[in-house]
């Protein structure tokens, strides 16, 4: 399945959260983290354009974004829209602080 193409707008949405599922926490995040794509799962709709299955240093964590998310458009850019190709890939997660909102926000990047 085709994802959707990254669009302009607001942070985008995450996935309902289920008790079942361990989600990717800030404070998993210490520096910057390498995680491994393990799957990769398209969302039904912009709100969540795809859920990702990451391996993380302290175990399998669950993380989604949507088609508005920065993220998303830098996982997208690199990897292409099909999200079975996001598999077995490894991208970096590090804390990211914007001055503005003096907010905390998750910044996944790709090795070149």
């Amino acid at each position: 399945m085709a994802l959707p193409l990254p669009s302009a707008g607001n942070r985008g949405g995450q996935a309902p959260r289920t008790a079942k599922q361990n989600w990717l926490q800030d404070e998993d995040i210490k520096g910057t983290v390498a995680a491994k794509i393990v799957d990769a799962k398209a969302g039904d709709t912009a709100r969540v354009a795809v859920t990702l299955k990451l391996k993380l240093p302290q175990g399998i964590r669950f993380d989604s974004m949507g088609t508005t998310n920065p993220n998303f458009k830098i996982l997208f850019d690199a990897f292409g829209a099909d999200e079975q190709a996001w598999k077995g890939k490894t991208v970096n997660i590090a804390m990211e602080h914007d001055t503005f909102s003096d907010r905390d926000w998750r910044r996944y990047a790709v090795g070149k």
